[in-house]
């Protein structure tokens, strides 16, 4: 199969799940995560903002819960063509929804990559090498080239793919996915 095209059947597998289902799937991937000594140890992370629309693992516990255990948290914003910029989230109360509804940072400060120890990572697909399938776009494959953080992708079990997923040069691969199974390691 062609990415898209696995791209688009791992992403109606998750849309066939209910609100009810990826919610306490979504929390036994945060307990994972919470247990995980790479994430105590972070001092800060970078999260996705989930989109409940497309059916993300919610990060919007695991964002208040690392920032009420004292750890910086940066999310994304879209800065023009398949362009990242990153900025310090001190509350949920800064995110406001873009023009396509994706919660956004609003009005706090831009963050240097470089102070990142861990990444958290969207997800459409991952296979037994954690290679990664993500939207399309290349946002994260950018975002994520010559990083030294710990890449981490959330993903729920059915989403992991039985045979090796296609990749490019420029396809950059999980360091450890969590799913509400437990942590793989590459």
């Amino acid at each position: 199969m062609l990415k898209n095209d696995l791209r688009k059947y791992y992403l109606n597998v998750r849309m066939q799940l209910t609100v009810d289902e990826l919610s306490e799937k979504s929390m036994q991937i945060a307990r994972h995560l919470y247990n995980w000594e790479v994430y105590q140890k972070a001092e800060t992370i970078h999260t996705y903002v989930s989109s409940q629309s497309k059916h993300e693992i919610d990060t919007f516990h695991i964002i208040e819960s690392a920032i009420a255990s004292g750890k910086r948290v940066a999310v994304p914003k879209m800065a023009g063509q398949s362009k990242l910029k990153h900025y310090r989230l001190p509350s949920t109360d800064y995110l406001k929804p873009n023009k396509w509804g994706i919660p956004e940072p609003d009005g706090t400060p831009e963050l240097d990559v470089s102070q990142l120890d861990l990444i958290l990572v969207p997800m459409a697909v991952t296979d037994k090498n954690l290679n990664r399938i993500g939207y399309g776009k290349g946002y994260y494959d950018r975002f994520l080239e010559g990083s030294e953080a710990i890449k981490a992708g959330l993903i729920l079990d059915r989403l992991i793919h039985c045979e090796i997923l296609p990749a490019d040069k420029h396809d950059i691969p999980m360091d450890f996915v969590i799913s509400e199974s437990g942590i793989i390691v590459r």
